[in-house]
């Protein structure tokens, strides 16, 4: 794959950041009767960046609330059955349109492998300008994608998947158990 005028390794499948509603820090999602406050780092020219997935944009720099911040396996308290680690996006874009980029080229601006969850399956294409973060998964797989969870089990989710039960989904430390079958 061309990316820049050079070659470069692409991915159809990204981390999860976790959940992103597109709007400023502290947003909230209720789930049987418990409201759930996540953080959103600040945005970049790719948008906000969740802070509450397993796979979060890794920051060196001091400053930042992902500032050397790994997520281990024993701190995944949702349990790895009920968390989702990957997801898919491998769709055909109308011409000109190009969200893909290389995995290898690092983070400028944003993360290259990692996505937030904040649209449902198959519903959001990259706009050409801030929302390269926010990008939905999604596949040329009828009416659905693939993901992975953290316990390396892979499930198909179909596109008519609540989006709160996706977004919970996505997150690893509240203790609430969403169910990922559907």
């Amino acid at each position: 794959m061309q990316v820049g005028g050079l070659g470069g390794v692409s991915t159809h499948y990204y981390g999860l950041m976790g959940p992103n509603a597109r709007t400023t820090d502290n947003f909230r999602l209720t789930y049987n009767g418990q409201t759930f406050t996540y953080r959103i780092g600040n945005p970049t020219t790719n948008g906000g960046y969740a802070c509450n997935g397993i796979l979060q944009q890794y920051r060196d720099q001091p400053g930042s609330i992902t500032t050397r911040h790994v997520v281990r396996l024993t701190d995944v308290l949702d349990g790895t059955s009920n968390t989702l680690l990957l997801g898919e996006r491998s769709v055909h874009l109308p011409s000109g349109i190009n969200d893909y980029r290389s995995w290898t080229r690092g983070n400028n601006g944003g993360s290259g492998a990692t996505k937030n969850i904040a649209y449902p399956i198959n519903s959001t294409n990259y706009n050409g300008s801030n929302n390269f973060n926010d990008i939905s998964m999604g596949s040329n797989h009828t009416q659905g994608c693939n993901f992975a969870r953290a316990d390396g089990t892979v499930v198909f989710l179909r596109q008519s998947m609540d989006l709160l039960i996706l977004q919970m989904s996505a997150t690893y430390k509240d203790g609430e158990l969403v169910s990922i079958n559907n």
